[in-house]
């Protein structure tokens, strides 16, 4: 099996499903375990410092607390994860590669509002899951199309053009895709 840890999913026009409608998710871990992913492009109405005073932590930087958080997936709504670059020098680090992870730890945090946390991040709540096999067989459903990771797109491009940016990155213009799938 191939993993699709490290790359994009990109919903395809016809999903069913309104959690994952013109969404891209990061897989960050693909095994036979299952998988694990965090969206990345769909802000909510939950700025970083509304996440930091909930855990009692404070920054005086206002750009950083206005920027928005992220609705990682639907599930464990609760929990909060920072995909950043950089190393794994944080306590609950998963490395989805030696300059990409996921952490769900608050130290990160900590550092973030002391200015000595990664260059680049972003902050989600929430997180997709997929059983054994069942990312592979959505992606042999036609419900996704898989994209090398750009960070450009992971940090830089704003969110509301991460979905298009993300197909074009591979030559696929989502706005002439046939909302009808099938298998040849």
């Amino acid at each position: 099996m191939t993993s699709l840890k490290n790359n994009l999913l990109i919903a395809m026009p016809n999903i069913h499903d309104a959690t994952f409608d013109r969404t891209v998710t990061l897989v960050c871990m693909n095994d036979e375990k299952g998988s694990f992913g965090i969206t990345i492009n769909r802000p909510i109405d939950i700025p970083f410092a509304d996440v930091f005073e909930q855990l009692k932590l404070s920054s005086d930087n206002k750009e950083l607390n206005e920027k928005m958080t992220l609705l990682g997936g639907p599930v464990e709504s609760g929990q909060g994860y920072v995909l950043h670059d950089g190393g794994t020098r944080w306590q609950n680090t998963l490395a989805i590669t030696d300059n990409l992870s996921v952490t769900s730890s608050r130290d990160i945090l900590e550092d973030i509002v002391l200015d000595n946390g990664p260059e680049n991040f972003l902050i989600a709540l929430g997180c997709a899951n997929w059983a054994p096999q069942q990312l592979e067989n959505e992606l042999m459903s036609n419900t996704w199309l898989t994209a090398p990771v750009d960070t450009s797109i992971l940090f830089e491009l704003p969110y509301q053009q991460r979905w298009e940016a993300s197909a074009k990155s591979i030559g696929v213009d989502l706005n002439r895709i046939s909302y009808q799938v099938g298998n040849a």
